[in-house]
């Protein structure tokens, strides 16, 4: 017996240790027991955005993926209106308004984004009858433009050697590049999960070391008030002096500086959005940040961004930091303040040392949905209402002038198969600018029908609409052109006579049309508009080397400005 007594002790002692452990684990991450004033900071200051704890970055990238993707086509229309009721209104006036009150613009696009393939149809009416047809098309890196009235085929042009192509009329190239480059968001966005974990871990550490325990103070039931309510919060604050601040500068700098992993995801990045290069003249150089070569030009500079170059632009950096550490001074702080209430964060309160008035302070207020309202010197100038539920979310953000004047009010509302947008701005003269999108459809899926409406409207004399209707069906059922030598004609290897054969051909067409085109909008212009605005445009011609070479393309007449205006100012990207 005595016996079983020795070993039932160590046992009971076992389970209740086992017990007690199992209880302040609960406690510790259950509750705010035994937690200090430095984690419940960040407990609560990390609470403030729960609206985005499921956010999943990975998934929501590959979702843009996958619909950026997506075949579709789309047919809409583009009409407007204007009333104006003031008494002064002028007979052109009057013109104006008749024109835009019958004229719309049908259009049709459709787009193959695996093949780099898009096509738009334009196509601008007046009463009821088509003025023109422009289309735009793009073919992986060639882009062009037709419109039948002046020529039968697309005049396009190849992204690459663009320096060569603009010399051809005369454009100063200093400031072209040699290509466009386009710009992948995907591409862009995508940090691998382990960079990610890895460069914020870093950084978090970084900060917590320098963060130290006696910078962190709480108080119990603090009176606060939450949008206009007093409540009794627990209040954790962060004080930080000049000192502090400083050092958390200059070893985040030191810690970026030899930091190669974020440093090269910086230079990866800026090589996909295509700023790694560009061209400036020799006075506009005013950074270190870029390694410079001449290209044997005196006014023309090529500018690459290297990660040595970055490196050095940080050491900068520091040094100058360095220099002014003076004027961080241990007696000046700043207090962030972070209040829960009921278990939930409620405000984010920032001052200046020991002033008792708030400089900033965002406030949340828990109820069906979430009401935050950002204030500046008590006084509110942002209030943002949200909701959630499985069916749809809804979010109401209104702009104040001060606390009693509405400036602007945003409202969206997504479900499933419906989204809504409505904005609105007042400003001091009784104008409103009103802007109102509805959609109907899955996004990605089946057809999508867009009503969206744009209003102006100046007191009671002037209101001006834009109305757009749009229906996008997404389907692989679309077949696009090529842009080759057998529909178009390619700026980039014309020759001299080909193009004098073009100019030719267009501005012969543009006399024909342009006083037919005139007459249903109601304007009598004469036949032969083009002959007096330059009698001798249709006896020029190009007489300098063929165009396929550098040569500069001298001739600033009407004729070439004409052309070139057609040509070029009807090209899309």
């Amino acid at each position: 017996m005595k016996n079983k007594k020795i070993l039932i002790i160590p046992i009971v002692i076992i389970i209740l240790l086992v017990a007690l452990a199992g209880v302040s684990a609960f406690l510790y991450f259950k509750t705010d027991l035994f937690k200090s004033p430095k984690q419940l900071f960040f407990k609560y200051l990390g609470e403030s955005v729960s609206s985005t704890k499921n956010f999943n970055y990975d998934k929501s990238l590959a979702n843009y993926k996958e619909l950026s993707q997506k075949s579709s086509k789309s047919t809409g229309e583009i009409t407007g209106s204007i009333t104006d009721n003031s008494s002064n209104t002028s007979s052109s006036s009057k013109s104006i308004e008749d024109a835009i009150n019958n004229s719309k613009i049908e259009y049709s696009i459709e787009s193959i984004p695996s093949k780099n393939k898009y096509h738009a149809s334009i196509k601008p009416n007046y009463n009821d009858s088509e003025i023109t047809n422009l289309e735009l098309l793009a073919d992986n890196d060639s882009y062009g433009a037709k419109c039948t009235d002046l020529y039968d085929k697309y005049v396009y042009f190849e992204n690459n050697n663009l320096k060569t192509l603009v010399s051809k009329f005369g454009i100063d190239s200093k400031y072209i590049p040699d290509k466009l480059e386009k710009v992948d968001i995907y591409e862009l966005l995508n940090i691998s999960a382990d960079s990610r974990t890895q460069i914020v871990d870093r950084y978090q550490k970084l900060l917590d070391s320098k963060l130290t325990k006696d910078m962190f103070t709480s108080n119990k039931k603090v009176t606060t008030s939450v949008n206009g309510t007093n409540v009794k919060a627990n209040a954790y604050t962060l004080t930080i002096n000049g000192e502090h601040a400083y050092d958390i500068l200059l070893s985040f700098f030191q810690t970026l500086k030899d930091d190669d992993q974020t440093l090269d995801l910086i230079i990866e990045k800026c090589e996909k959005s295509g700023v790694t290069k560009a061209y400036e003249t020799q006075e506009n150089i005013q950074s270190s940040i870029y390694s410079i070569s001449s290209d044997n030009n005196d006014d023309e500079i090529q500018i690459t961004f290297t990660k040595d170059c970055l490196k050095d632009d940080i050491q900068t950096l520091i040094e100058s930091l360095q220099d002014s550490k003076d004027n961080f001074s241990a007696d000046e702080s700043i207090q962030i303040i972070v209040y829960s209430y009921k278990g939930k964060t409620a405000k984010i309160e920032f001052k200046n040392g020991s002033d008792e008035t708030s400089a900033f302070s965002i406030e949340i207020t828990h109820n069906k949905s979430e009401e935050i309202t950002l204030n500046s010197d008590n006084t509110t100038y942002i209030k943002a209402n949200y909701s959630s539920s499985k069916k749809e979310e809804k979010a109401t953000i209104v702009l104040y002038e001060d606390n009693d004047t509405e400036f602007a009010n945003l409202y969206i509302e997504h479900k499933k198969d419906k989204n809504k947008i409505n904005f609105k701005i007042n400003d001091s003269s009784n104008s409103v600018l009103e802007l109102n999108i509805d959609s109907n459809g899955q996004i990605g899926k089946g057809t999508i029908e867009t009503v969206c409406n744009l209003k102006f409207k100046e007191e009671d004399d002037l209101e001006i609409n834009l109305n757009l209707n749009n229906s996008t069906t997404y389907t692989d059922d679309i077949n696009i052109d090529d842009l080759s030598s057998n529909n178009g004609e390619l700026l980039n290897t014309i020759s001299n006579t080909k193009m004098n054969d073009l100019y030719k051909e267009i501005y012969s067409n543009l006399q024909k049309v342009l006083p037919e085109k005139a007459k249903l909008l109601g304007i009598d212009l004469p036949k032969d508009i083009l002959s007096k605005l330059d009698p001798d445009a249709d006896k020029k011609t190009i007489t300098e080397k063929d165009l396929t070479g550098y040569t500069v393309y001298k001739d600033s007449t009407t004729r070439n400005t004409i052309c070139l205006s057609w040509i070029l100012g009807n090209t899309f990207w």
